[in-house]
């Protein structure tokens, strides 16, 4: 778009009315569907004295207002040049983290939150860069998702996650329960993902039940018919389905109703709150009687806290995970803490 004569303030004016005319729901096949809008500016000529200069440069604007969580506008400024030099030199990197064997998993175990058992664990992808030290997932993570680079990493997770089963199987510590494996709506939607963990499930001689996936809310709103059918050829496989930051977005229930979730999650941004903020505990309540009725299994992440283990187990919350239980550790680490007779003592 371009605005002839205008004055910042009439700039920011103008991507504000966009953002909220494309905002506002629209109903297609009596389901509610929201976009979200990312916009960028740059101004001649303090941004650029030629088209694609100007073009260039409100395109990292616009990722700017990507990474600063998205619906909103950004302005093009010096120091973005920098940022956007620096998310390049990172994904360059990461195209070759596999390769370099730069990245490993960790994993944060689940607990019956009555019986505090062991009842499964998550696996989390950890980048330990040669060039650029430990990368956060938060800021990984995105970079892949916007290519098809999240399709081998995803693949190298899911195929190094069974080999972890495999292996505790070989020692004598089988995992009890699901092993979780975060997955993008990319590799739902674009990835025979289905027989991948298919093949890595027989190759390792592992049940079906033995691996689970994980997806976020925002993943159910994408290609909904499409996601609709992958997600229950998946149940059909007996391969657990859980949601992630479920009620954090435009969460619907008719969502809920139409695909095969056995799983919700509550977050931890709610879990943090629940003794302290009586809206948060309703949140959280709210998920966990929507999982029950729905006859679903609730998980709380983020647990911090004895008192709000003791708000969790009051509102009968079935399990959870958070610090207070067990950190993201090594696969070691993790049958030592977390796969022997005495649990508590270790932990």
């Amino acid at each position: 778009m371009l605005l002839d004569d205008v004055s910042d303030t009439q700039i920011a004016n103008s991507a504000q009315r966009i953002l909220d005319a494309i905002s506002k729901p629209y109903l297609i096949k009596e389901q509610q569907v929201f976009i979200s809008t990312s916009i960028g500016v740059a101004v001649y000529p303090n941004d650029g004295e030629d088209i694609d200069v100007l073009t260039k440069n409100a395109d990292s604007a616009m990722y700017q207002a990507k990474d600063n969580g998205r619906n909103n506008y950004q302005f093009f400024t010096s120091d973005l040049k920098e940022k956007i030099s620096h998310r390049h030199r990172l994904e360059n990197a990461l195209h070759k983290a596999i390769s370099d064997n730069e990245l490993n998993l960790v994993f944060q175990p689940e607990f019956d939150l009555e019986s505090l058992n062991l009842i499964g664990a998550e696996a989390l992808l950890r980048w330990n860069s040669k060039s650029f030290g430990n990368v956060t997932p938060d800021e990984f993570i995105p970079i892949a998702e916007e290519s098809d680079l999240i399709l081998e990493l995803g693949e190298w997770v899911i195929e190094r996650a069974a080999e972890q089963l495999a292996t505790w199987c070989q020692q004598g510590t089988p995992l009890p329960g699901t092993l979780f494996v975060n997955v993008a709506s990319r590799q739902l939607l674009r990835q025979p993902l289905l027989s991948i963990i298919k093949r890595m499930l027989q190759k390792h001689r592992l049940p079906s039940r033995s691996i689970g996936i994980e997806i976020t809310e925002r993943t159910l709103t994408q290609n909904c018919t499409e996601m609709t059918r992958v997600l229950h050829h998946i149940e059909l496989e007996d391969i657990p389905i859980a949601i992630d930051d479920f009620g954090t977005g435009y969460s619907s229930l008719s969502y809920l109703k139409s695909f095969p979730i056995s799983f919700l999650k509550i977050p931890n941004q709610f879990v943090d709150g629940i003794t302290s903020d009586d809206s948060d505990k309703g949140i959280a309540t709210a998920i966990h009687g929507v999982s029950v009725a729905l006859k679903m299994r609730t998980i709380a992440e983020g647990i911090e806290t004895a008192e709000q283990l003791e708000a969790l187990r009051e509102m009968s919350c079935h399990s959870g995970q958070g610090y207070l239980l067990g950190r993201p550790v090594s696969a070691e680490t993790f049958a030592e803490l977390f796969m022997t007779d005495d649990v508590d003592n270790a932990r």
